[in-house]
């Protein structure tokens, strides 16, 4: 019985990208190629091997927006009630 290998998921990997051919959708940077499917089974029906080129993309940090007088955090949820509204009274 054949054994079957996990296949890279290109979406996790630096080189992919997606192209505007909607004959070939997606490409992969580092074979220099587009394809229907993913780049990695493409490479795998091909040749036998997984892809060697393959490279985890880098987590993006988390931002903060900076406001005058207030610094919003985007991995926080905003709290509207903490914030006491100004007074339209003249």
């Amino acid at each position: 019985m054949e054994q079957k290998t996990p296949h890279i998921d290109c979406r996790t990997c630096q080189h992919f990208y997606v192209t505007w051919d909607k004959r070939f959708p997606k490409g992969c940077k580092a074979m220099g190629f587009k394809c229907r499917e993913m780049p990695s089974l493409a490479v795998f029906k091909s040749s036998g091997v997984q892809c060697l080129y393959y490279e985890a993309k880098e987590k993006k940090a988390a931002t903060s927006l900076i406001i005058p007088d207030k610094v919003f955090d985007s991995n926080k949820q905003w709290d509207a009630k903490a914030e006491n509204p100004p007074s339209d009274e003249k």
